[in-house]
C-alpha cells in the first residue's frame, strides 16, 4: 500500500483574528506540522491543496500557506 498527506486549504487567511474559529485552527498547526514530518522523515509524498478566488487571489498573503 502506498501512502500520502494531502492537507487541505492551511491558508492565511484561516488565521485572521475575525475568524471566530481561530483557537481551533491553531490548535490544528501542531498537528499538520508534526504529520507533515513523519511524512518527509520518512521519504513519502505530501500534497498541499490551495485553493484561490478574488478574495485569495494567488501568491497574496491570504493565500499563501
Amino acid at each position: 500500500m502506498k501512502f500520502a498527506l494531502l492537507i487541505l486549504d492551511p491558508q492565511n487567511d484561516f488565521f485572521e483574528e475575525d475568524n471566530p474559529n481561530i483557537t481551533e485552527f491553531r490548535k490544528t498547526v501542531p498537528v499538520i506540522n508534526r504529520v507533515h514530518q513523519m511524512f518527509h522523515d520518512r521519504a513519502l509524498p505530501t500534497l498541499f491543496i490551495q485553493h484561490t478566488s478574488t478574495k485569495k487571489p494567488a501568491g497574496s498573503h491570504a493565500w499563501e500557506i
